[in-house]
């Protein structure tokens, strides 16, 4: 549900954050924004990451797709050592390897080291 309204936000073209751009999340989400479409398109796959996951029968595609993103955020929150997001990210993404873990048996296809019969006729 906390991908909706951040989402929202992007796809309207707003600001994400009040932060000053002298502070470093500041002034990359300053840069983020001023890309215009880039912006507006991570904002509509937080949003379809959001309802994918709300939904039983897509909510493993949401977690794939949520996946990327949550890192991204994760690997940012930590390069910028931004307190906002330092303790809930991380938790973020534990939570949604699990969901990832959880649906294993209908991923497991696209690793190479899954074995798979092949009858060749």
């Amino acid at each position: 549900m906390g991908f909706l309204p951040s989402g929202f936000v992007k796809v309207n073209g707003e600001r994400f954050t009040d932060l000053a751009v002298c502070h470093p999340m500041g002034h990359y989400l300053e840069a983020l924004h001023r890309t215009g479409y880039y912006y507006t398109s991570i904002g509509i796959m937080q949003m379809t990451a959001a309802i994918f996951l709300l939904i039983p029968r897509t909510a493993t595609l949401g977690a794939v797709i949520y996946f990327p993103i949550i890192l991204n955020i994760l690997v940012l929150s930590w390069a910028v050592r931004f307190e906002g997001s330092f303790l809930s990210a991380p938790l973020i993404v534990l939570a949604n390897l699990y969901l990832l873990c959880w649906d294993y048996h209908k991923l497991k296809f696209i690793f190479p080291w899954e074995q798979r019969d092949v009858y060749l006729n």
